[in-house]
């Protein structure tokens, strides 16, 4: 989690996340791996997400996992990113939604 590191670093001492990088966090490839990491420690520092992945019911359950953690909102997108019109779709998706931090 190099890039987990570099995030926690760039932070003044008892300062969140959430202070320097924003409330609300979007995560692609959020449903395991790398992405699901990044979420947890993010959902951990008080950080709303947005979730992509391909699967709904994959990114359902662990919204699910992490609002049951932390008090926190989800939104779940369940898109594959190599399709032409992914990009918009994330963004009628997340309409009315500030994103602050894109993983």
């Amino acid at each position: 989690m190099f890039l987990w590191l570099i995030l926690k670093n760039k932070l003044k001492k008892g300062m969140k996340l959430s202070q320097k990088y924003g409330k609300t966090a979007l995560i692609a490839g959020a449903s395991e791996g790398i992405g699901a990491a990044f979420a947890e420690k993010l959902a951990a520092e008080g950080m709303n997400l947005v979730l992509i992945a391909r699967r709904q019911e994959k990114l359902e359950a662990f919204a699910k996992e992490l609002k049951a953690k932390f008090p926190i909102s989800v939104l779940c997108i369940a898109i594959d990113l190599s399709k032409i019109a992914a990009a918009q779709e994330i963004i009628q998706a997340t309409e009315g939604t500030e994103i602050d931090l894109l993983i």
